[in-house]
C-alpha cells in the first residue's frame, strides 16, 4: 500500500462483525497509541476564520471563489510497536462497545481520517498479530457546518449538525455541493467531474442513495438520458430556469420546487445529494429553505450560503444576492419567525403539510 494512502471513515470496510476490542481478548496492549487533542478540529484556518468571525459580511478575508478551501481539516492517528513489521487492523466505532466498527488494514503506523462528524465522540483502538492498544476516544469540535472531500467536487457540506433548542440537526443524511459532471452544451452524454476515488467517498463512506439535480435541461450537461454518473445512485432531475428578477420565486420553478422538496422528504431516498452547477445559488435556496423550515437561525443561514466563497465558484458571492433573489421575498410572508414564513412560502408553491411534516421528522 503507498504512502500516505488516505483511508477514509465509514467506508466499505474490510469487514464488520461482532467487536473484539482489547477488553475481551487475551492480547497484551503492546501497541502504544500517540496522543492528540481531547477535542479534534474539524476545519482549517480560513472556515475556523469565519465561523467565529461576527461580521457574516467579512466572508472576502477568508476565500473569494477562487481557492479551494472547502475541504474539512485531515486527523492523523498514530503509533508504534517494537516490531513494526506488521500488517494492522485500526478500528473505529461510534459506541465504546463496537458494535457496527468499522475495520481497516493498515501497513503503516498510522491513519488519515476526513470526513468526520461535527460534535461526536470516536472510540477506536488498534490491533496485529501479536497484541493491540488500548481503546482510546476523540472528541470532533462542535462547530458547524461539517465540509466534506469528495474528490473533483467542490463546494460540499452536510446540512446537518446545526444546535436547535436540545437537539441537533442529523447529519448524514442531506449533504449539498457542486455538480458530479461538467455542465456542458449540445453534448450526447455527461463528462464526470468526480474522480474515480471520490466515487469511492459519494456511495461506500457517504452511502450516497439519491441525487437531486437542480440544474436547468439546458446546462445539466447530459444528452437526452438523464442518470447518475455514480453507478448504483439514483437520480431526480428538478431543473430550475433562470428568469428575470429574482428568478427563484418565479412561478415556473415552482413544480421543481416541489419535486424536490417531495424527494427529500421520503425517508426510503436517503442519503441524498443535491446540487446545481457550483453548488451555491440553486442549491443555497434549497439549503434555506430546509435548514429555515428546521429553526436554524437566520445569521448561521446567512454564512452557510457564503460559506461556499470557499469553494472554486469563479465568481464570490455577497449576502445582497441571497437577500434580493428570494431572502427579502420570504421575509414578507406571514408568521412569528423564519421557520414559519418559510411553511408558508412552502404551502404557498404547492407543497404538501405532509411532505413539510416529513422534512421535520426526517432532518430533525
Amino acid at each position: 500500500m503507498k504512502k500516505g494512502l488516505l483511508f477514509l471513515i465509514q467506508a466499505l470496510f474490510l469487514f464488520s462483525c461482532a467487536p473484539q476490542n482489547p477488553s475481551t481478548t487475551s492480547s497484551k496492549n503492546t501497541i502504544q497509541i500517540h496522543s492528540i487533542p481531547e477535542v479534534v478540529e474539524l476545519h482549517d484556518e480560513f472556515q475556523k476564520g469565519y465561523i467565529l468571525d461576527n461580521d457574516v459580511n467579512s466572508i472576502d478575508n477568508y476565500g473569494a471563489g477562487s481557492n479551494e478551501r472547502s475541504k474539512p481539516k485531515k486527523l492523523e492517528l498514530s503509533w508504534e510497536q517494537e516490531n513494526d513489521n506488521h500488517t494492522y487492523q485500526f478500528h473505529l466505532a461510534l459506541d465504546e462497545t463496537f458494535q457496527g466498527e468499522s475495520i481497516f488494514n493498515v501497513k503503516e503506523e498510522k491513519i488519515t481520517l476526513d470526513n468526520l462528524f461535527v460534535g461526536t465522540k470516536y472510540y477506536y483502538y488498534v490491533s496485529s498479530s501479536t497484541g493491540s492498544s488500548a481503546i482510546s476516544s476523540f472528541q470532533t469540535c462542535d462547530e458547524t457546518p461539517r465540509f466534506i472531500d469528495v474528490g473533483g467536487v467542490t463546494n460540499i457540506r452536510d446540512l446537518g449538525g446545526y444546535q436547535i433548542g436540545e437537539k441537533k440537526t442529523k447529519q448524514g443524511l442531506l449533504y449539498r455541493g457542486g455538480r458530479l459532471n461538467y455542465s456542458l452544451k449540445n453534448v450526447k452524454e455527461p463528462t464526470k467531474q468526480i474522480t474515480e476515488e471520490g466515487e469511492k467517498v459519494f456511495k461506500e463512506q457517504l452511502k450516497i442513495k439519491t441525487e437531486i439535480d437542480l440544474r436547468g435541461l439546458s446546462d445539466n450537461g447530459y444528452g437526452d438520458e438523464l442518470y447518475s454518473v455514480v453507478e448504483g445512485v439514483n437520480y431526480v432531475s428538478c431543473p430550475c430556469e433562470y428568469g428575470s428578477g429574482s428568478h427563484f420565486v418565479i412561478e415556473d420553478n415552482y413544480p421543481s420546487y416541489v419535486k424536490c422538496l417531495e424527494t427529500i422528504a421520503d425517508k426510503n431516498n436517503y442519503p441524498i445529494y443535491f446540487h446545481c452547477s457550483i453548488g451555491t445559488d440553486r442549491t443555497g435556496f434549497i439549503s434555506y429553505l430546509i435548514n429555515g423550515l428546521l429553526g436554524v437561525e437566520q445569521n448561521l443561514l446567512y454564512k452557510d450560503y457564503l460559506f461556499s466563497n470557499l469553494g472554486q465558484i469563479g465568481k464570490p458571492r455577497v449576502l445582497d444576492n441571497l437577500k434580493e433573489e428570494y431572502g427579502d421575498a420570504i421575509d414578507e410572508l406571514e408568521g412569528k419567525n423564519l421557520s414559519q414564513k418559510i411553511e408558508a412560502f412552502m404551502l404557498q408553491i404547492g407543497v404538501k403539510q405532509s411532505t413539510i411534516d416529513s422534512l421535520k421528522t426526517i432532518l430533525y
